[in-house]
């Protein structure tokens, strides 16, 4: 009887072992084809939202976390003027996040936009800090937060990446200098991006050896710098852009009605043509760089939904991704602070109730309709 018992202790180890291999295997092979998914950038998460972007065939969650509550300066850092370790109080609410992700089979990147000496623009009254550019103690302490996330959530059922800092923009110091940005600052700007990111991502390495690393390219990830941007010499990494071009057309206050697509936009013709040569530069460092389309990810696209023509604009975004068979995450689903780039509410206009009771701190939750044109957009592409 004892060896009997003993005998299923140990069958019991190994089950176990095999359950936890096959599950690092699902997540190294998780990247291995196109991925379809959305960013998520709330103050609240709901469960019943992870569960209807399961139904839509959304296949993971980029999530933001800087709007999330806390009692410090900072989510997760405390304060990103000094940190010293991360807020044991808000490192609960994120790991029982990622607890409810893993619970509805939905597999998250973790999305970073604030960093020591980068404090996210939106919580710093709406001013760009670029300290950690030019401080190199806030690049340190940028690498021990990230070697204390790495540590904590390590394992996690829920993670498929981390995304080391959504948008950087290290350029913006140069027009704080009077200096024009041009191209051949780029190269210089690549050598400091590049250096920064070498740094943390020796910092991850020291406790998760197979997490994909995610890294935007500088320009807040515009396709354009791919053309100076320097290969990592580093395995599981992947690289990202973010696809808003033509800004003055996707932004709702820039754009404010008077531009339409296809068409004329700030005096130069755009339509699927040039989208794809906006986006060429990255096929052409994967081509210079033998990257593969599996390490290329587009961490956001999308459009202000009142903009005339986003149907087209939309179409051809998403048959641009399928022919360049990148990883993509559309922008925003089912946002509770900006309702812009909610495309299941369709181009209709919210009545003023609304907006009185999400700026009163309700969680408001308009009248979605997911056969709407622009959203049938979005599903479609998803299923495919």
């Amino acid at each position: 009887m004892r060896f009997f018992i003993i005998t299923l202790f140990f069958l019991s180890i190994a089950f176990n072992r095999e359950a936890i291999s096959l599950s690092l295997q699902e997540k190294l092979l998780f990247w291995d084809k196109p991925k379809k998914g959305a960013n998520m950038f709330n103050k609240i998460i709901d469960r019943k939202d992870i569960q209807d972007a399961k139904n839509m065939n959304i296949k993971f969650i980029r999530l933001n976390i800087e709007r999330l509550q806390t009692q410090k300066r900072d989510f997760l850092l405390g304060n990103a003027d000094d940190y010293k370790e991360l807020v044991p109080e808000d490192l609960n609410v994120l790991k029982q996040i990622l607890d409810m992700f893993a619970e509805e089979g939905m597999p998250v990147i973790l999305s970073i936009n604030t960093l020591p000496g980068c404090r996210y623009y939106e919580n710093n009254n709406g001013v760009d800090d670029l300290r950690i550019w030019y401080l190199e103690k806030y690049q340190t302490q940028a690498a021990a937060f990230w070697s204390d996330v790495s540590r904590e959530v390590k394992g996690h059922p829920a993670i498929v990446g981390f995304n080391i800092l959504n948008r950087p923009m290290p350029e913006k110091l140069l027009s704080q200098k009077n200096e024009k940005y041009n191209e051949v600052k780029q190269a210089e700007i690549q050598e400091i991006l590049y250096n920064f990111y070498q740094n943390i991502i020796s910092a991850i390495r020291e406790n998760d050896k197979n997490v994909k690393i995610i890294i935007d390219s500088s320009a807040e990830g515009n396709p354009s710098t791919f053309k100076e941007l320097i290969k990592q010499n580093a395995s599981n990494i992947m690289y990202s852009f973010h696809m808003y071009e033509p800004i003055t057309y996707t932004d709702k206050r820039l754009n404010k009605n008077k531009s339409s697509y296809p068409g004329v936009i700030n005096e130069e013709d755009w339509d699927k043509d040039n989208l794809r040569n906006h986006m060429q530069t990255v096929k052409n460092f994967q081509i210079n760089n033998k990257i593969l389309n599996s390490q290329i990810i587009v961490s956001g696209f999308g459009c202000n939904r009142y903009a005339h023509g986003i149907e087209n604009y939309l179409q051809d975004m998403t048959d641009l991704f399928s022919e360049f068979g990148w990883h993509t995450t559309f922008s925003y689903f089912r946002g509770d602070i900006d309702d812009d780039m909610d495309y299941e509410i369709g181009d209709k206009k919210l009545p003023w109730s609304y907006y009185q009771a999400r700026d009163s701190g309700f969680n408001s939750r308009p009248i979605r309709d997911s056969e709407n044109k622009i959203f049938k957009i979005i599903k479609d592409y998803l299923d495919k």
